[in-house]
């Protein structure tokens, strides 16, 4: 078993490549609260250069699928690989602990084949597959990466699921045993999650009302889902987005054609601490997550940091959110992808101090449950169990 004094316990956290989205924001956690019970190693591979790419695709005569393959196959060689020399160095090593497919079948591979026993643990934040039918509509590659998660599932050790919906995803579609699977939520760290960004100064009208969006510009996220309702709110309303992605330009078309461009910001992608202080400047935080391509809303870390700023959190009635958020007492939570009903939900928190209440509501909420060292010692004791 591991002892939390010991230095010579390592955990191993490999990670097929730099996260994004709520996904960083587990692995920040899990990386600070680790290091008051155990050491890790956690690196990620390097994206793949266009230059590579342009050669993977020749190697295949013009083929984009098979190159796509044929990297996702030495993505998982490259880290197996990595896993061996870090092991060698590493003979107090004692646990990988991976957050995406591609690690897990390195991890199992690599598992397979050495000397000693090594459990390969897996917190499963969404199916990959889905996420890139979602992001990109390759279905050739989305089935090649479900079967790779098949493989994957069939062998890993044990799983956490960051809600009910991810364990009912790797049981019911995936076959994993629901005995080798515990639900532990994402949390949040109480204590810094409230720290001003004093480089990072934001300038804002009084005035005005800030709605945040702290997602990236994905279907699931439900982007154009606020547009839609900034729409419907009065013009003293801002809609600022935080983050990245595929929908971008769709969505800035669509602020041109609902003639919004003065009362849409987007930031773009930013540092963590940026996210946090421009988050602290919302009046609300809207996460009007959809359904899309059998991607469903987890336990939304953009949510958990809204509520712990003591900020209203107006959200869809979806996946882990349900579980997060109690409606009328710690947020509100709204049919997704309904825009009336998220203006109308939005418009009610200016009613006497009704927004504030829920906010402070969700502060004390999340610190008594939702915190971070609660999480931590639920992670730590899925180490112990597998050892």
């Amino acid at each position: 078993m591991f002892d939390h004094q010991n230095s010579e316990a390592l955990v191993l956290v490999p990670r097929e490549s730099h996260p994004t989205g709520g996904v960083s924001s587990h692995l920040e956690l899990l990386r600070h609260t680790l290091s008051a019970h155990v050491s890790h190693a956690y690196w990620h591979l390097p994206p793949v250069s266009k230059v590579h790419k342009a050669l993977l695709v020749a190697k295949h005569s013009g083929d984009v699928d098979a190159a796509r393959r044929d990297n996702v196959r030495r993505k998982v060689a490259q880290l197996e690989a990595q896993l061996r020399v870090r092991a060698m160095a590493w003979p107090f090593a004692r646990l990988i602990h991976v957050h995406d497919v591609i690690a897990g079948l390195a991890a199992v591979n690599f598992r397979d084949s050495f000397g000693r026993s090594l459990p390969v643990l897996y917190t499963a934040h969404g199916p990959l597959s889905r996420e890139i039918r979602m992001d990109t509509g390759d279905e050739e590659l989305a089935k090649f990466i479900e079967q790779l998660e098949g493989k994957f599932y069939a062998r890993l050790d044990r799983a956490i699921a960051v809600d009910t919906g991810q364990a009912e995803i790797l049981s019911g579609d995936f076959g994993v045993p629901r005995g080798k699977i515990t639900v532990i939520h994402n949390a949040v760290d109480v204590v810094n999650v409230g720290r001003p960004t004093p480089e990072f100064q934001v300038r804002r009208e009084t005035a005005q009302r800030i709605l945040v969006l702290p997602r990236r510009l994905v279907e699931k996220n439900g982007p154009l889902v606020a547009l839609e309702a900034l729409a419907l709110l009065p013009p003293y309303y801002r809609l600022w987005v935080v983050g990245n992605g595929p929908l971008r330009s769709q969505f800035e078309a669509r602020t041109a054609s609902l003639g919004l461009e003065g009362r849409v910001r987007l930031w773009g992608e930013q540092p963590r601490s940026n996210v946090m202080e421009l988050m602290r400047q919302a009046d609300v935080i809207v996460v009007p997550s959809v359904p899309a391509h059998g991607v469903v809303e987890a336990t939304s870390i953009a949510a958990l940091e809204g509520m712990a700023l003591g900020k209203p959190v107006v959200a869809s009635a979806i996946g882990g959110l349900v579980e997060l958020i109690q409606s009328g007492q710690t947020g509100l939570l709204v049919p997704p992808g309904d825009a009336r009903a998220l203006a109308r939900a939005v418009l009610s928190l200016e009613q006497s101090d009704f927004g504030g209440a829920l906010g402070r509501q969700a502060a004390d909420f999340i610190r008594r449950s939702w915190s971070s060292d609660h999480w931590a010692a639920l992670t730590y004791a899925e180490y112990q169990r597998l050892l």
